[in-house]
């Protein structure tokens, strides 16, 4: 998370994709707070980072679609 805050000062205009093995509703809430747009589980990565890519570069959030988030 402090990677993305760093980014936000250095960077505001970046668009910033989370991916992680945790999924917990608070830890996706604060990466979304942080500014995120999109936010991948690394067990679906094969499926949901080029979804996620595409999504982001419109300008379109993007989660995993695992039925655990949210």
């Amino acid at each position: 998370m402090h990677a993305a805050e760093q980014m936000r000062d250095m960077a505001p205009n970046s668009r910033i994709i989370f991916i992680t093995q945790d999924n917990p509703r608070d830890v996706i809430e604060a990466a979304l707070h942080l500014g995120a747009i999109g936010y991948l589980q690394k067990t679906r990565i094969h499926r949901d980072l080029m979804p996620a890519i595409e999504a982001v570069l419109a300008g379109r959030q993007f989660l995993s679609t695992d039925p655990d988030i949210l």
